[in-house]
């Protein structure tokens, strides 16, 4: 590598930690409102969680595609049992946020609803078709050890 390529490459690794925080973020706000809406469904003693911080919208959908660029963009080696661990945390917190989802799907309207289903299908569509392309690429942390010892 040459004094230029290790120069680019330096300046895109000071960014990192900038998107890792901006990702961190979007996680934490995604929580807080999921937080919320249970804490007001106990407290409300209802049998379900009302949606009224965490529900479909356009905003919510928007913040939970930042949240869950850590799966889509991991594309590198696993190299620690934290990547995968990263991989997978994020898949559960879209398994959460989905339920979520359907629970505010009962007080919209047709209209709104049809919008709202097809723009998280386009969302987790991006994330599967994401993720499959990802994992020939990826390859057991053990795999990658043993060639280092070698």
């Amino acid at each position: 590598m040459n004094d230029f390529d290790s120069d680019l490459q330096n300046k895109l690794d000071e960014v990192m930690p900038w998107i890792g925080l901006y990702i961190a973020a979007a996680s934490a706000i995604c929580t807080l409102a999921i937080a919320a809406d249970v804490f007001n469904g106990f407290r409300a003693t209802k049998l379900w969680f009302p949606c009224k911080y965490f529900s479909l919208n356009a905003t919510y959908l928007s913040i939970l595609g930042v949240a869950m660029k850590l799966p889509v963009d991991l594309n590198a080696l696993l190299l620690y049992d934290t990547d995968g661990l990263a991989r997978t945390s994020s898949l559960f917190f879209m398994s959460k946020a989905m339920a979520n989802f359907m629970l505010s799907l009962g007080c919209m309207q047709d209209k709104d609803i049809l919008m709202n289903v097809v723009a998280l299908g386009i969302l987790v569509i991006t994330i599967v078709v994401n993720l499959d392309t990802s994992f020939p690429v990826t390859e057991p942390s053990w795999r990658v050890l043993q060639f280092r010892q070698q």
